[in-house]
């Protein structure tokens, strides 16, 4: 039986019982339980009570904090456990990068402010609860979604056995109909519910990071001739920290957006729509002839030409990116039409990607390149996967390690 999380339950490590006392007398006052432990193993064997946060002490006699967070994030039990470093051994950058790049989910160094630390236990609790819920919504409307598609093909059946007996088709006909309808009431509410959280997460949490980007960047002017070359290093880190932040944050409420806005369909001049997005993805003069862009004539299709847009702006991006490391890199588009639909490709020469990942390339935050190799949110390709089922099409992606990758959809032919 899977265990249950306790959110409000705190676990406090830290081998020096008077800081262990003060620290857990302090949480306790912000109205949570706490639970204890002296030693980095013990610390491990109560993580799996599912605690809502563990406050880790650096220095323990048995395993270095930083080791005991790096087997709690490594463990899928208790992977979700935020973890808050609250030490006096992070008096250099670097074992504070060192921690971050280990999976500590925040730190403060002593002595610290009873408030100040009530204030960062509350914040990565209601973090926690925020991507929590998230997931809670979106199972539920995949639920809501798999029960539709069931009604659906049990309405197929029904209609199927119209021949023998028309009279039970019809009864069955107006209970199935009532029985999608209410579902699918349901999984609109459950979406629009799910679509006002992100959006209420995202609009709050834009907030902190415009405050962040605006006194990093007040930082650099003022004081900026008296910082060190690695602390005007770590500020860029932390703008560009930002900035990402912000990118992803802009990505997902377009991914919103897009499910939301209702389909203006006319006819699509596609060619045109593909080499405007190719100018726009590369707009250096020299890096643009530096690539061999094939685009020839393009079947029209019927469609939105705001989302098509970005169809294409998404894929033409990912093509010139993941091809840009090649002494010669490719981007070949063409189409054709068979009967009432269009086929597009679009080809590069790049990195490419393992096959045995094809089935989630198009599902949001799945990357199959790290972020230090190239950039990106993780949403263009599940944003494109909806506007194009959106439109009634299909798509698919076919690729290999260092071979390219070639990305298929298909449209309403003009």
């Amino acid at each position: 039986m899977e265990q249950e999380a306790r959110p409000s339950t705190i676990l406090v490590v830290d081998d020096q019982e008077a800081m262990r006392y003060a620290t857990s007398r302090v949480i306790r006052s912000g109205g949570y339980d706490v639970i204890e432990a002296t030693t980095g193993l013990e610390a491990l064997e109560r993580a799996k009570l599912l605690p809502g946060l563990v406050v880790l002490d650096i220095h323990l006699p048995d395993l270095d904090g930083r080791e005991v967070c790096r087997r709690l994030k490594a463990d899928p039990v208790t992977a979700s456990v935020p973890v808050l470093h609250l030490t006096s051994a992070y008096r250099k950058t670097e074992d504070r990068l060192s921690a971050l790049e280990d999976g500590v989910d925040g730190y403060l160094t002593h002595p610290v402010e009873p408030r100040e630390l009530l204030a960062q236990v509350k914040t990565l609790l209601r973090l926690t609860a925020a991507e929590r819920e998230s997931r809670r919504l979106t199972d539920e409307a995949r639920r809501l979604l798999a029960e539709v598609e069931d009604s659906r093909r049990e309405l197929l059946a029904a209609l199927e056995d119209q021949r023998k007996a028309q009279a039970e088709v019809q009864r069955l006909n107006g209970e199935l109909e009532q029985r999608v309808e209410e579902r699918t009431r349901k999984l609109e509410e459950a979406i629009r519910e799910m679509e006002a959280f992100s959006y209420s997460v995202s609009h709050d949490l834009r907030a902190p990071l415009r405050a962040i980007d605006g006194f990093s960047s007040l930082l650099t002017e003022l004081d900026g001739e008296a910082l060190s070359d690695e602390g005007k290093r770590l500020l860029g880190v932390i703008r560009a920290n930002t900035r990402k932040m912000s990118n992803l944050i802009s990505d997902l409420l377009e991914f919103s957006r897009v499910g939301r806005t209702e389909l203006r369909v006319g006819r699509v001049d596609m060619a045109s729509l593909a080499r405007a997005s190719f100018d726009e993805n590369v707009p250096d003069e020299v890096e643009r002839g530096r690539i061999a862009f094939e685009c020839g004539s393009l079947a029209a299709a019927r469609g939105d030409a705001s989302l098509l847009r970005i169809v294409w702006s998404n894929l033409i991006g990912n093509a010139v990116k993941f091809s840009r490391g090649r002494q010669r890199p490719v981007v070949r588009i063409s189409s054709e039409v068979h009967g009432p639909l269009a086929t597009y490709r679009i080809s590069d020469n790049g990195v490419g990607f393992d096959m045995a990942y094809s089935g989630k390339i198009f599902e949001v935050f799945q990357r199959l390149h790290g972020m230090t190799e190239f950039e990106g949110t993780g949403v263009g390709l599940a944003l494109v996967h909806r506007i194009i089922t959106r439109h009634g099409g299909d798509l698919q992606a076919v690729g290999a390690v260092e071979e390219g990758a070639t990305i298929t959809f298909t449209l309403p032919a003009a």
